[in-house]
């Protein structure tokens, strides 16, 4: 009879448990989600925020109502049986680019002087190898990616790139820019990877953000960026 008992209020106390949890997840989503229309709000820019369903990620995003245009998204696929969860954080503006070029700007690690910070695999002539860059910025790059050759700028950043990326920015402004994010997250996932080319100017970050501040901060960087690409 005890032993009924006992498994009786162990089922209870892990029914409460469970229902108490999906009512603090449900709560935490509000209070995010009322702090990113606030953020949208204050800031004037649009919002639009879409669930996960028939495999599609859930998306945030925020985009410009004026000036240049931007648009800034959170995508996220939940994890489930047999997948992994999916996290992807991107700035887009087309309004600066680099025509018939690329490049792709990302930090390294400053004790080796190598990339492994972001999982890169250059040569020892310089270069960087195709699956590697899809690795880093994703499949939907292009279909074809030119040739890039390595342009050291800074002990802890490096640029890829088609084509001498002088051409386009000052590389000791473009070195303070890019160093001034404070990751949200740590390890290679919370370093920024910058793509800028013939689609515009990207810049990814391998995980959600889910909090205003945090969204914030990368629109606010992000821009900077932009800013810099931006100069006559």
């Amino acid at each position: 009879m005890m032993t009924v008992f006992w498994a009786l209020l162990v089922a209870f106390l892990v029914v409460i448990t469970a229902g108490a949890m999906i009512v603090y997840l449900r709560q935490r989503d509000q209070t995010r989600r009322e702090a990113i229309e606030a953020l949208a709000a204050r800031r004037g820019w649009s919002l639009m925020i879409t669930s996960q369903s028939l495999g599609r990620p859930s998306i945030m995003r925020l985009s410009s109502r004026s000036g240049p245009a931007w648009q800034a998204e959170t995508k996220r696929f939940e994890a489930r049986s047999g997948t992994k969860a999916q996290n992807i954080t991107e700035y887009h503006s087309t309004a600066t680019s680099w025509s018939d070029n690329i490049m792709i700007i990302c930090s390294r690690d400053s004790d080796s002087g190598s990339d492994a910070a972001n999982g890169l695999g250059g040569t020892e002539h310089g270069t960087i190898e195709e699956g590697d860059i899809r690795g880093l910025v994703g499949q939907d790059i292009g279909e074809s990616i030119p040739h890039l050759q390595a342009w050291p700028v800074h002990d802890q950043m490096i640029i890829y790139a088609s084509n001498d990326p002088s051409i386009r920015a000052d590389l000791g402004d473009l070195a303070k820019v890019f160093l001034e994010w404070e990751p949200l997250k740590s390890g290679p996932r919370g370093q920024p990877v910058a793509i800028l080319g013939s689609g515009g100017l990207r810049v990814r970050l391998r995980h959600a953000v889910n909090g205003a501040d945090g969204l914030e901060r990368f629109v606010d960087y992000s821009t900077g960026l932009y800013r810099l690409f931006s100069r006559p």
